[in-house]
């Protein structure tokens, strides 16, 4: 066994080698697939993707490395995926043309079937689509998930809101230790049941919120925050 083990560490290491992969990647992939693990990822690279550090960009480029197919579908359907994970505008819902253009540039060497691919991401549940107003629009399943969560609870806590109205607005003036800017944005984030306080690095975001959360436990107590 300890030899299979050494051997498949052996073949692992020349798989990846140069490839700026996490160097604790070969003890997982043995972990999670044994003596097989080096013809596993040989065979498909994009299992790779569950570990950090290793992206798409990097497994497709050792896909491509090991010749495999540039046209397969699952490749197609991963680089559609990548198009619109790889976004950091900060939205969750895309042009569909932010797919199609990441298609063609990433599947530049093969013939891109853009539908059987977006076919494959969506059943696959990497992608969701959309359409609004006769555009088409596309995002990842995961993000697109948490989006319409956090809309219910913004919706259940201005529901919420009608019974029950904000408390804590007055006790923003009894806050301790803070400026006089950082109170003003305190008390505009704290008027609804949802408020954002926002800011740039260095402007005390983080201690504002620590000031209101030490006075609410002490008014209300440490079990009614969350």
């Amino acid at each position: 066994k300890s030899q299979r083990t050494e051997r498949t560490k052996i073949d692992l290491f020349a798989l990846l080698r140069g490839r700026g992969f996490p160097k604790k990647i070969t003890d997982k992939l043995i972990t999670e697939y044994g003596p097989a693990a080096a013809i596993i990822v040989a065979r498909n690279p994009y299992c790779l993707m569950r570990y950090k550090g290793c992206g798409f960009l990097g497994t497709d480029k050792m896909y491509l490395d090991l010749k495999h197919n540039p046209a397969r579908l699952k490749r197609q359907a991963l680089c559609a995926w990548h198009a619109v994970a790889s976004q950091s505008s900060g939205d969750t819902w895309f042009p569909f043309h932010v797919v199609r253009d990441g298609l063609v540039q990433n599947i530049a060497s093969a013939t891109v079937d853009i539908p059987r691919a977006m076919e494959l991401a969506t059943r696959g549940g990497l992608l969701v689509e959309k359409f609004d107003k006769g555009q088409r629009w596309v995002a990842e399943r995961a993000r697109a998930e948490q989006e319409a969560a956090i809309a219910d609870l913004i919706e259940e806590a201005r529901q919420e809101a009608k019974v029950t109205p904000p408390v804590w607005t007055h006790l923003v003036p009894l806050i301790a230790d803070v400026t006089d800017h950082q109170r003003e944005n305190l008390e505009s984030a704290t008027t609804e049941i949802i408020g954002v306080l926002a800011g740039r690095p260095g402007t005390g975001k983080t201690y504002t919120v620590a000031r209101l959360v030490k006075l609410l436990q002490d008014q209300y107590g440490q079990d009614q925050i969350a």
